[in-house]
């Protein structure tokens, strides 16, 4: 802009010095291609030599094919069109003066198709971008047909990976990185990705498993959730079940003692199996009954913490619960609160009684029970 307005000051001062516009030379102003001297042209206003520029290497190089005044400079796509710096780069668009790439421009050009550089970026295309041509048979088959920053050819886009041969026939419709090599890849996520491919109708490859789909097998049964909570981790006619020692590695097991394999499940059959599981040191459950281990001795009551925290020293129901007096009476809070009288699973003052056992009838006289305005009993001197 600066320079055009140079110009044109430079030809007015010169018109009005001379009253007239004498034939310029090369780097002259001008005002049409009659100002200029033989077979000169007036480009933006200067006259130029319209053919010292296509004879130079510049041209041919950079598409520096137009003359203004003594300086080559890109102005038309022909002359950008006409160079290395597109045939090879890329750079086939005429701006400011030179040559610089665009998007459709790099996807067209020899540097996408042999080298994988088909983004535009700065006036220059670099490795990326989508290129089905480039990538040929990887984008067809594959759906590879996005570039990385390498150059090599990854799955792009869903688009490109259910447009692919392979999500019809291998069920690998969607993109995601590989997690062994972090490339982007096509794959199976879903299980109707894998039960609508040809896999499936034809080899019965119909389970989802690492990104593809294959038959069910141990390892498929072994990598799924039901092993590790259920222990499901052998395949039988197309099912993951429970067998042999699966069960006792499984958190019914760890957790519920159920750890023994039976039709295909895991339960509680022996006493050993209730005493692997913590709810026989937790809650006193160590007696397999139906499959399922429960609290059925006084004694595995006795042993679990929460007959001496909360007074649940008895076994009935296959519960350990507060059922008798001597149930509180082996809890601290009888000593501590009086609390000695079971009634309705809990533990409660209900006498004098109970007051006289508790430390602080020696200690502060507090020996009587009297019922509260909340209807409570408590102990008082």
């Amino acid at each position: 802009m600066i320079r055009g307005l140079d110009t044109t000051l430079a030809l007015l001062t010169f018109t009005l010095l001379t009253g007239c516009f004498a034939y310029g030379g090369v780097g002259d102003p001008c005002r049409n291609r009659a100002d200029c001297q033989g077979e000169l042209v007036c480009q933006d206003l200067i006259c130029s030599d319209p053919e010292g520029c296509r004879v130079t290497h510049d041209c041919v190089d950079q598409g520096l094919c137009t003359a203004r005044g003594e300086a080559c400079v890109a102005v038309t796509r022909r002359d950008c069109e006409s160079s290395l710096a597109c045939a090879r780069g890329g750079r086939c668009t005429a701006r400011h003066d030179q040559c610089i790439a665009t998007a459709d421009d790099c996807v067209g050009a020899e540097v996408c198709a042999k080298q994988g550089k088909c983004l535009a970026r700065a006036q220059n295309c670099v490795f990326g971008g989508r290129s089905p041509a480039r990538c040929g048979e990887a984008c067809a088959v594959f759906g590879r047909c996005a570039i990385d920053d390498r150059g090599e050819c990854v799955a792009g886009s869903d688009a490109d990976c259910k447009a692919s041969f392979m999500c019809g026939e291998q069920g690998l419709c969607v993109a995601r990185k590989d997690p062994q090599t972090g490339v982007p890849t096509c794959m199976a996520v879903l299980p109707e990705h894998c039960r609508s491919a040809k896999a499936c109708v034809q080899g019965k490859a119909c389970e989802v498993f690492s990104g593809g789909c294959v038959p069910p097998s141990d390892a498929l049964c072994r990598s799924r959730v039901g092993c590790a909570e259920q222990g499901h981790c052998t395949h039988v006619d197309g099912v993951c079940v429970a067998t042999g020692s699966d069960c006792q590695t499984s958190r019914l097991c760890l957790a519920l003692g159920r750890c023994s394999a039976v039709k295909g499940g895991c339960e509680a059959v022996t006493e050993a199996d209730c005493r692997r599981g913590k709810q026989c040191p937790d809650l006193g459950a160590c007696t397999p009954i139906g499959g399922a281990c429960l609290a059925m001795r006084d004694q595995d009551c006795e042993a679990a913490p929460g007959c001496l925290t909360l007074g649940a020293c008895s076994a009935m129901g296959g519960k350990c619960g507060i059922h008798h007096n001597e149930d509180c009476r082996k809890a601290p809070f009888c000593r501590e609160e009086a609390r000695c009288t079971a009634v309705g699973g809990a533990c409660v003052i209900s006498s004098s009684k109970d007051c006289r056992r508790a430390d602080a009838c020696k200690a502060s006289g507090l020996c009587s029970a009297k019922r509260d305005a909340a209807g409570s009993m408590t102990c008082e001197d």
